[in-house]
This record gives structure tokens, sequence and C-alpha cells, in this order.
């Protein structure tokens, strides 16, 4: 019989796969159903996140590859965007190896800021709203797990994630932004939006040329993601990619204007140059 142990704040820097990892992830699954929050540890800093089907083996499939895309940035940031930030666990690592760094990160969900709070421990802008290609009011999909909650309106995709809600909520774009704050340059600019990135991108026309490091999720689940790659190289001028991570039919890429090889432990890398 498999007896679980008792966590309170496990840490799971090293557990990837065997017996302890098949305990713990049986464990997180029992804590979404009775807490808010799971709370975890990794490489020495308390991270959480909202307790929901599906957090559990985020935590321990995911955090991993998060610290993987934030080893990849070959420099120190100065100004960082997170556009999907969820509950934040991408600032709040970010922040744990940059802490001079100044984030700013967006997220529609307004039932993620207490865990994006948690996680980066106040030292980041939160703005409950989107991004797109333009300043209006668009409905946002909420889905039974806030990994998947969309703004694009896709019939297979919301049956399959179990869409639980949706509703308005009010987007501009990264020019208007960085216009308004009087931001001239952004060093890394990660974007996880589930199908909206080319919206993204095109309300980004001036401040993309700044951008030094663009991370990016190109997966299968949704095409765009894939074809938009090549226009990351022709039309904005990323010409050197680094393949990070295996995501599910897709993967995680750092593009950059320029090669670095201070890039960590890439899975594969192209340049067109």
């Amino acid at each position: 019989m498999l007896t679980l142990p008792i966590f309170t704040e496990p840490d799971v820097s090293h557990i990837k796969t065997g017996l302890r990892r098949k305990m713990l992830l049986r464990w997180l699954r029992l804590r979404e159903r009775s807490s808010s929050l799971l709370r975890f540890r990794y490489n020495g800093f308390s991270y959480c996140l909202k307790a929901e089907a599906g957090a559990a083996d985020h935590i321990l499939g995911s955090t991993f590859k998060i610290d993987n895309l934030i080893n990849a940035i070959p420099e120190a940031p100065k100004v960082v965007f997170d556009v999907g930030a969820n509950c934040g666990l991408f600032s709040g690592m970010l922040l744990n190896s940059f802490p001079e760094a100044k984030v700013f990160a967006f997220e529609p969900n307004a039932d993620l800021q207490h865990a994006f709070l948690f996680n980066t421990n106040g030292r980041a802008f939160l703005e409950i709203s989107g991004i797109s290609d333009c300043e209006e009011e668009l409905t946002f999909y909420k889905t039974q797990g806030s990994q998947t909650s969309t703004f694009v309106n896709g019939s297979d995709y919301l049956r399959d994630n179990k869409l639980v809600g949706e509703y308005k909520v009010r987007v501009t774009t990264l020019d208007a932004f960085c216009s308004k704050h009087s931001i001239d340059s952004i060093d890394v600019l990660k974007i996880d939006v589930q199908g909206l990135e080319r919206k993204v991108l095109a309300g980004g026309g001036k401040i993309l040329k700044t951008v030094s490091s663009l991370l990016i999720e190109s997966s299968w689940s949704f095409p765009d993601t894939v074809f938009l790659v090549s226009d990351l190289i022709n039309s904005y001028g990323f010409t050197n990619i680094y393949v990070l991570n295996n995501v599910f039919t897709g993967a995680d890429l750092l593009l950059r204007r320029s090669f670095s090889d201070k890039v960590k432990s890439p899975i594969a890398k192209y340049s067109s140059q």
C-alpha cells in the first residue's frame, strides 16, 4: 500500500521522475480540492499556484521548464513584460534570478491575483487586463484550469478544456501601454496567451523593435503560433531561434535578434543570418 507523506510546502526542485514524484503528485491532487493555494518550494524559494484542476501536474511538469526559460536569458534584463502571467510563476522566478528587473505583467483572470502577489512578493506591476492589437473589450473564455483560459473562441478547444464561464475584459496594446507609462524599450518579452499571439505582436509594432529576447510557445494546439515563427524571422527581425522545452504538440522558443553563446542548454538552435 502506498502511504502518502505529509508535506507542508514540498520541495520540487529535483523531482521529475520516480516513486517520490508519483506520491507527491497524488498528494498535490488531493490538495487541489481542499485548499485555495498549492504552495511549494523550488530552488530555495516559495511559490504557489491556485488550487484547481491541473495545478498539481503544472507544478511538477512545468516549473523546471519555466526555470529553463529564465536561465536561457543571456544577460540581466532591466525591463520585462509578462503577457499572460497567470499566477505569476514566471515573473516571480525571474525576479528571484534578476532582482533588479522591472516586471510588468498582464493577466485577465482576477482570481489569480492573490497567487501572483505571493509569487512576486509584490515586486511586479500587475495589470488585470489583456494585450491585443487595439484598445477595446474582448470576451475572455474561462476554462476549468486557468492555464488554458483564452480570448480565442474555438469551440473544440473550449469543449476539450471545459469552459466554465465568459466575461468581458478590457485590453490594450503593447505600444499604447508603453507610451502611457513612458517605457521606451523592453529587454525580455514573454507571451503565453493561448492563441492571441499574433494580435499581441500586431499591437506592438513600435516597441517590438527594442525587444532583445522574445519567449513564446509555438504549438499545434494553436496552429497560427507555428506559422507565426516565420513572420517573427522575416518581419520582426528575430533571426536567431533557440528551442528550450518540449511542450504538448510544440515547443517553448527563445527568439533573439543577435546570436548569443550564453543561452544555456537549448534543445536546438537556428539562425537565418
